[in-house]
């Protein structure tokens, strides 16, 4: 009988238990969905589109990518980042800690990117006899090196120049931007140039042979490489950037 209630009392102190741990876990519900918001949201509150802001967190190294998802980095972390997953979705996802909103380091980044990739008013003609200059600059100097070269006058082409001597074949690429503006040349600039040398070799399949060595190569007048533009460049050896200067003599 005295066992029996014993065991009736903890069995009253587990329900009394559960009840408390029921009320926990709903109070950490309230106090989670509260205190951690979702990129979109997060995105949203910057004035950014959630790509934009995932390229922040890329380039600030607080997320990565794996296996096609991204994931908070041990920095990522400490500033309040969380991974979550969706059974339902069977898709990863983050959410981070609402002070995020406040933090220094990711505003100053973020105002940054912004400056990076607004829209630059400039004289298109002015643009363009600019342009022009430095490309008939570099055409000279490849011909002095006894270079055949063309020009390529497709309208909005990604290559410029293509010079040939040997067995060697070049496709340039010339920008001759200052390095005070916000243009900056990025991955996606030079995939854009890659994809079009492709296209090349297609419609000219005399070139697309074991007998041509092939390799891209961008020029700039100043360094306007984005940091992408450099990681690009460093994981593909038939791509290039040369810096050569602009020069009064053509």
């Amino acid at each position: 009988m005295f066992l029996l209630v014993v065991s009736s009392k903890f069995m009253y102190a587990g329900i009394f238990m559960f009840g408390i741990l029921s009320r926990k876990t709903d109070d950490v519900k309230r106090v989670y969905n509260n205190t951690y918001i979702a990129v979109s949201t997060l995105a949203t509150h910057f004035r950014l589109a959630p790509s934009e802001l995932n390229k922040v967190f890329l380039e600030l190294r607080w997320i990565e990518n794996s296996n096609s998802w991204f994931v908070p980095t041990t920095l990522g972390k400490a500033k309040g980042a969380f991974g979550k997953y969706s059974h339902e979705n069977k898709q990863k996802y983050m959410v981070w800690h609402e002070k995020i909103k406040s933090n220094f380091e990711l505003i100053k980044h973020i105002k940054y990117f912004k400056e990076l990739n607004k829209p630059e008013v400039i004289n298109k003609d002015e643009a363009k006899v600019k342009d022009n200059l430095y490309e008939k600059f570099i055409y000279n100097k490849y011909k002095n090196m006894n270079y055949i070269v063309a020009s390529n006058n497709k309208k909005n082409s990604e290559i410029d120049l293509i010079a040939i001597k040997n067995k060697e074949i070049l496709f340039i690429q010339c920008k001759n931007w200052t390095s005070d503006t916000s243009k900056k040349i990025t991955d996606t600039n030079i995939k854009k140039t890659r994809k079009k040398v492709v296209d090349f070799l297609e419609e000219n399949p005399m070139f697309d042979s074991d007998n041509y060595k092939k390799k891209t190569i961008y020029i700039t007048s100043e360094s306007i490489l984005h940091w992408s533009a450099k990681h690009y460049l460093s994981k593909h050896d038939d791509i290039e950037h040369l810096l050569i200067p602009m020069s009064n003599r053509l």
